[in-house]
């Protein structure tokens, strides 16, 4: 039975802890989420049922229940052992309630585990107390670091395989806090477990009666995040009263620390006189909130931040429609059967990749072994009508025999000749090599068996057949498509036919990928009746396989507009700080001061996007390194 640590949810009104689960590969991040699931009471018992199936099938326990399969939903993290997405689960203490994120361990999906983190209060760490803190573990971090995540619990994982060590313990503790002394980490919080057995996770460990500290889930009741809200002091140097005329004055300066909020109340030193905001005044309007960062040279160099120019440019218009991606039609070879008969084996999973020439599946055939005994039986009437022919020649040189019957055997030969001829094409038509063909002897050579070989390289997108199963000559098989290119197939409505043309820039966003920049190929010219729309066919780059068939996609195709000139800046200068759009600017003249700004974009344009509101041309922007400037204005605002 689940531990009594943990119940279920009882009380809407308590408050709400997000956490991520995090650290290097096979730590046991989803173990630890599902046995939290699971003393939860959160796994039903259908939920429990598949479990131990799954578990059977994909775990790694050994055959007891493998709780990271709660949370390794997809099939490929399953088949593979890893996470690969994150994975939001919701469970409840009667204190409080809980959203974790389990995130991937792996290099590559990095940036996924910086999704999980983005919304997080908390980190759960983990650390594989048989290897102890690797270079990923410092990675995740360090990007918890940035991210302005202040709390963080070093669950040294998998105790149970060290013996239960202390001084394992003790030393991984140590050889952490060095590391996390250095980027401002250094009030973590260190707690051994075992997340397959649930030791010190929701209860406490029978097998560590040396850690006399909280475990994992009261040490997540308790722990107080909201401190870290506080705002810190605003401070800024009055450097001009501005008053251009009776009805207005104001204060400008450099903004030192903190955040400033209209309303906020300020005190004026050294008199100590107070005073509320009633206005933050800029040149584009005034803004609820004004934040800005100032850097060392260092600082910027080591984050790689980069600017660039606003500029303006010819305005043009944007067209996003709905559309899936498929496979490259050009680039789809079949494979079909040669010849009839019985699927023995297939050697091609539903979406691995091929080569040429390699085997998809075996055929077994008695057409195949028949076609071969009309080949060996044509030779035998060849050879023997050969002899009969030699024979014929030396009776007529000798005057025993006729040039007639000269002539009938040497017609009867070569229609002979023909037979065996047409034999050795049908042998090589159903799919044996030359060398087989020319091997064939004698009966016993005979073979029933001929392999489907894939007709091109790419990727096995269609499968239609499985071992047992009969075929006949010139079935499809298997579809093999080449997926380095694909089509994203779009719908365009009737409205818009004028504006796109074959040739036409258009930009492809898929969730979890780069935009992608590809122009049309192909406009169908049928017009759907019901839903007034033709099919319009983009044709994209496909590096790595990031797409794949099926996914949705917006595409947005670039066309001409009547507004006069616009400005466009890179993606990469824009941040989401949440509801509000938010660009970096580098003042002229002032070496490592950064202004946030609030903008208004227009239509995206492949790796450039408008600016509606919010900027002017010449001004500079930051282009690489913005995600830094995010996390220092998010670590000011909380207090970090």
């Amino acid at each position: 039975m689940p531990d009594d640590a943990i119940a279920r949810p009882v009380a809407a009104e308590r408050g709400l802890l997000r956490f991520l689960t995090c650290g290097s590969v096979d730590d046991g991040k989803s173990t630890l989420i599902g046995r939290l699931l699971f003393n939860a009471e959160l796994v039903l018992a259908d939920q429990m049922e598949a479990l131990e199936r799954e578990s059977r099938r994909f775990g790694t326990t050994g055959g007891d229940i493998d709780f990271s399969l709660l949370l390794d939903g997809l099939e490929d993290e399953r088949q593979q052992r890893i996470t690969i997405d994150v994975a939001y689960r919701f469970f409840a203490t009667p204190r409080r309630s809980f959203i974790v994120a389990d995130t991937p361990g792996h290099e590559q999906y990095t940036r996924n585990m910086v999704t999980g983190a983005s919304t997080a209060d908390l980190a759960v760490l983990l650390v594989d107390a048989r290897k102890g803190v690797l270079t990923q573990t410092r990675r995740h971090s360090l990007v918890c670091s940035l991210l302005g995540i202040r709390h963080i619990v070093l669950a040294i994982n998998k105790m149970d395989l060290v013996d239960y060590s202390q001084a394992t313990f003790d030393a991984i503790v140590a050889g952490y806090r060095e590391f996390a002394n250095g980027i401002g980490l250094a009030n973590f919080v260190a707690i051994p477990i075992a997340a397959r057995d649930g030791d010190n996770v929701a209860s406490a460990s029978a097998h560590m009666p040396w850690y006399e500290g909280a475990t994992l889930i009261e040490h997540l009741d308790t722990v107080d995040v909201e401190v870290d809200r506080a705002t810190l002091p605003f401070r800024m140097c009055v450097q001009w009263v501005n008053r251009p005329n009776a009805s207005f004055r104001g204060f400008c300066g450099t903004i030192a620390s903190g955040a400033l909020r209209r309303g906020d109340p300020v005190f004026v030193l050294p008199g100590k006189r107070q005073s509320r905001i009633a206005r933050i005044v800029t040149h584009d309007g005034d803004l609820d909130e004004a934040v800005e960062v100032t850097l060392t040279r260092e600082a910027i160099e080591r984050a790689g931040i980069k600017t660039t120019l606003v500029r303006a440019g010819a305005a043009t218009g944007a067209i996003t429609v709905p559309g899936t991606v498929t496979s490259n039609a050009y680039q789809e070879t079949k494979a079909t059967a040669l010849v009839g008969g019985i699927i023995k084996t297939v050697t091609a999973e539903l979406g691995a990749s091929v080569s040429r020439g390699q085997s998809l599946a075996v055929v077994v055939s008695t057409d195949l072994a028949d076609a071969q005994m009309k080949y060996l039986s044509a030779q035998a009437m060849r050879a023997a009508d050969h002899q009969k022919l030699t024979r014929t020649e030396k009776l007529v040189a000798l005057g025993a025999a006729s040039r007639q019957e000269l002539d009938d055997i040497t017609a009867a030969h070569a229609g002979h000749e023909t037979e065996v001829a047409a034999a050795r094409q049908r042998l090589l038509l159903l799919g044996l090599s030359s060398q087989q063909v020319s091997g064939l002897r004698t009966a016993d050579q005979i073979v029933s068996e001929i392999r489907v070989a894939s007709p091109g390289n790419g990727t096995v997108v269609t499968r239609a057949v499985n071992p047992g199963q009969v075929v006949t000559a010139g079935q499809e098989l298997f579809v093999v498509a080449d997926l380095s290119t694909v089509w994203i197939i779009a719908d365009l409505y009737e409205k818009d036919f004028a504006s796109v043309r074959v040739g036409s820039e258009a930009t492809v966003v898929v969730p979890s990928t780069a935009p992608i920049r590809g122009r049309v190929a192909y406009i169908d010219p049928r017009v759907d009746p019901t839903t007034r729309t033709a099919k319009v066919r983009v044709e994209v780059p496909n590096p790595g396989g990031a797409l794949r068939l099926g996914m949705f996609a917006n595409v947005t195709f670039r066309v001409p507009s009547a507004a006069g000139a616009t400005l466009a800046i890179p993606r990469t200068a824009v941040q989401a700080v949440g509801s509000r759009t938010v660009v970096y600017v580098a003042p002229d003249g002032e070496e490592g001061r950064f202004i946030e700004r609030v903008v208004k974009l227009g239509a995206p344009a492949g790796d450039t996007v408008e600016v509606a509101s919010g900027l002017k041309p010449g001004e500079r922007v930051v282009s690489e390194g913005s995600f830094f400037l995010r996390a220092e204005v998010a670590r000011t605002r909380s207090g970090g």
